[in-house]
């Protein structure tokens, strides 16, 4: 559609950026609201410390879970659910997600809007492993602030 209407090009991203949201919410509402199912489940497999376990580390690391996630091709909703699950500040949700998704909206409609057929060629074939590359080199740089 970008490549159709250049011209719409940021208005196209700010409709997929919302609708990614909006979809974000609904998989943190599933994560949420199932919590006390993941809890049982969770009681009956024996480890009933697991979810504690998992919100705490969530709540830890979760910001950068949601903003790397921009950065692969890992699915969206791989972060979202479980961001419910963890309880994660709904806040801080939003806010990641609203920028995760739309530096990847966007950063997709400036391209094909300056390229054009050229930038879809390149990002079909190049896109995801340029973003693994960032991922791990933003992974790298916590780490390293981590023991600093």
């Amino acid at each position: 559609m970008a490549l159709a209407r250049p011209d719409r090009v940021y208005t196209l991203a700010f409709i997929c950026t919302l609708g990614s949201v909006l979809g974000g919410l609904f998989g943190y509402a599933l994560g949420y609201f199932l919590a006390p199912f993941a809890l049982d489940m969770l009681k009956w497999m024996g480890q009933p410390d697991a979810l504690n376990n998992f919100q705490h580390l969530f709540n830890q690391w979760g910001t950068w879970v949601i903003l790397l996630k921009g950065a692969t091709p890992i699915p969206y909703k791989l972060v979202t659910i479980p961001a419910g699950l963890a309880q994660f500040s709904l806040g801080a949700f939003i806010a990641t997600s609203v920028i995760t998704r739309g530096v990847r909206f966007y950063l997709t409609a400036y391209l094909l809007k300056r390229f054009g057929p050229q930038a879809r060629d390149l990002m079909d074939k190049r896109l995801n492993s340029v973003m693994i590359g960032v991922a791990l080199l933003i992974v790298f740089g916590i780490v390293i602030m981590k023991f600093i």
